[in-house]
């Protein structure tokens, strides 16, 4: 951020973090590892206010800080992050006031020998805490704060060739969409109006390869709104509860089940999912969507344009 008077950078390379203090010319090594850690740092980052607070921040294996004055990386206290590799780490535009950081990591996983998942810090990265709710189980790219995140809280995280936004810091997050063609998202920078731009790219074939620009003022409230991942929805404990299914999809893979699918009818028996969304004081409009595939075991099938409706056949069957 002073890069203009006091000519400094920093970059991770080979596993260590190096400093230049001459635009770039010579470089020096910054700071020493821990006996017992070798190349650990795979990217770093500074406080946005730096030099005020000169603390330097590298992540890879594990997260490290290299607080003003000191010689040697200290580790985080929470080993949730020192046991994984940290993929991705952005630090938040207020970290003055907030000391709030995302990083998405790889951690091991006894099973499938590694999970995927998302981490924050509210203490300058010393502690952290699972979070993500509504992201896959899938390796995540790149992370980005709001430069407004004091006002409006917006943080964004691609994944493959789907970008995600969070309204709440980071604690939940929500499918924005793909660009045209779903090319794999790479680099991410969100400008001060709050659009975001995207670079792109496959390998494999030349469609979707470029940067692309995402921006609307309309906002998804819904968590998992394509019941993709299983978190944000309630499916309560009726005779018959709701579950997540493959069957029938409208897009992606997955749908929600609501009511007997393929199998004998039980006892008589509602099933219901449902959460809980808080429409902001200032919108201008709210929209709920839905899409609705109705089934049914009767001899006649109720019409689409019915469903919304009690529909009781011969054999007891009713959709609402």
């Amino acid at each position: 951020p002073q890069y203009v008077t006091d000519r400094t950078v920093y970059a991770a390379i080979g596993g260590w973090i190096w400093g230049s203090y001459d635009g770039g010319d010579t470089w020096t090594m910054v700071g020493e590892w821990p006996s017992g850690t070798y190349q650990v740092a795979h990217q770093v980052a500074l406080p946005p206010h730096y030099p005020t607070d000169g603390t330097i921040l590298a992540a890879g294996d594990g997260f490290w800080r290299l607080p003003p004055g000191a010689t040697t990386w200290e580790p985080a206290a929470s080993s949730l992050i020192m046991d994984g590799f940290v993929d991705s780490m952005t630090v938040s535009p207020n970290y003055a006031q907030d000391q709030t950081l995302l990083a998405a990591v790889g951690l091991p996983d006894p099973v499938s020998g590694r999970r995927f998942g998302l981490l924050r810090s509210v203490d300058g990265g010393i502690h952290w805490e699972v979070c993500g709710t509504g992201l896959p189980d899938t390796a995540m790219g790149y992370l980005a704060f709001s430069p407004r995140f004091a006002l409006d809280q917006t943080a964004y995280l691609t994944a493959g060739d789907q970008l995600y936004r969070s309204l709440d810091g980071g604690l939940s997050w929500t499918a924005v969409g793909r660009a045209p063609g779903a090319p794999d998202l790479y680099e991410m920078v969100v400008d001060r109006q709050g659009d975001v731009y995207l670079a792109s790219g496959d390998p494999y074939r030349a469609a979707g390869t470029g940067v692309w620009h995402y921006a609307t003022p309309a906002y998804d409230m819904l968590i998992n709104g394509g019941f993709e991942t299983d978190s944000g929805w309630e499916t309560p404990a009726t005779g018959w509860p709701a579950g997540y299914s493959q069957r029938i999809a409208y897009d992606g893979a997955w749908s929600m089940r609501v009511g007997v699918d393929n199998r004998a009818n039980p006892t008589a028996s509602y099933s219901s999912a449902r959460q809980q969304v808080t429409i902001p004081g200032d919108a201008l409009s709210a929209t709920l969507q839905c899409h609705v595939y109705p089934m049914s075991g009767e001899a006649t099938q109720a019409a689409r344009d019915q469903v919304l409706t009690p529909n009781t056949g011969a054999a007891g069957d009713a959709q609402y």
